[in-house]
């Protein structure tokens, strides 16, 4: 059983963050932007190529592991620690008026402190979170998320393994469920222009490299690490700059590629890169997908899974 719910788990995450970089070449065609859309191409072939690695290297031969794979009490525990999660930064930015960066964060970084062993998963639950009121308004709504987001965290929990923003990538796909069973998907894709901003870029840097290089250094968890710094300059940046609400945003993306294990990206370089790749993501799909919990999760995913890739070729050219 626990053997297909990863296959399942599997293909799910593929799908998902295939269709935001397809979106994302596709953003970048209709503003008429056609080397940003090749080198976008490029990008995907990449992509493409680190999920046919994780599949061969990682997954499949974990089969005999998985068939045996039963669930615990711990994942119980871990499933409500999500559910948690999700409730806490929903009505700290709703009810309190927090905005989503600053009441992730501030969940994050209170579970990585208190409870670390759940830190996890509770950081899962907090950017399911911070779904837009437009999307999921009632209690019901958050119970659906929070169970969604709980049951697919456990599915997947063997998959994967290492790349930042696979938590946001989970909460993203429990929100986007709940759009479509509130028949709400089609708000979440209106599209309109891309407005480029090279700021960003220096945000996703900051976000990456700060969140990579205090928990090696320091040691204090990724999930404390990123938390930190979002809700830092989630409280800085609005209060600094006319753009510091987005700026924010964009660097709290960044701090998801940052949480990726050096096995993922290795170096300084390689979260520069996977920055650069997130950036170009970010900005071309700022139209689409508005308002799903875990979308900042998603891009930060999909650029971590690209640059292994882009550096799993490299090693593999070098060894021919």
């Amino acid at each position: 059983m626990f053997y297909f719910l990863s296959v399942l788990s599997f293909f799910i995450y593929s799908f998902l963050v295939s269709k935001l970089f397809l979106t994302s070449m596709m953003s970048s065609l209709t503003n008429g932007h056609f080397i940003m859309s090749l080198l976008k191409l490029t990008v995907i072939m990449f992509l493409f190529y680190e999920i046919i690695i994780e599949w061969r290297v990682y997954l499949k031969p974990k089969k005999s592991y998985l068939l045996q794979r039963r669930l615990t009490k711990h994942d119980f525990l871990v499933s409500i620690s999500v559910f948690l999660g999700v409730f806490s930064s929903y009505y700290m930015n709703h009810s309190f008026s927090l905005g989503p960066v600053v009441a992730s964060s501030l969940v994050g970084l209170i579970g990585g402190l208190l409870i670390p062993s759940l830190a996890v998963p509770i950081y899962c639950g907090s950017f399911a979170g911070m779904v837009s009121s437009l999307l999921a308004s009632d209690p019901l709504s958050i119970i659906m998320i929070g169970t969604f987001a709980g049951l697919f965290y456990i599915s997947g929990s063997e998959t994967f393994k290492g790349f930042g923003g696979k938590l946001g990538a989970t909460a993203y796909f429990a929100t986007l469920l709940v759009s479509i069973f509130h028949d709400k998907f089609s708000n979440i894709m209106n599209g309109g222009t891309i407005n480029i901003q090279y700021d960003v870029f220096i945000v996703f840097i900051i976000g990456s490299l700060g969140t990579y290089f205090i928990n090696d250094r320091y040691n204090i968890g990724v999930v404390t690490a990123s938390s930190l710094l979002g809700l830092t300059f989630g409280l800085i940046l609005p209060n600094v700059f006319f753009n510091g609400s987005a700026l924010a945003v964009a660097l709290f993306c960044g701090t998801f590629i940052g949480m990726s294990t050096t096995s993922k990206l290795e170096n300084w370089a390689s979260v520069i890169l996977a920055s650069a790749i997130g950036t170009i993501i970010y900005l071309y799909t700022a139209p689409y997908f508005a308002g799903l919990g875990g979308k900042l999760g998603l891009i930060a995913f999909g650029s971590t899974i690209t640059t292994a890739g882009i550096n799993n070729f490299k090693a593999y050219i070098s060894k021919n």
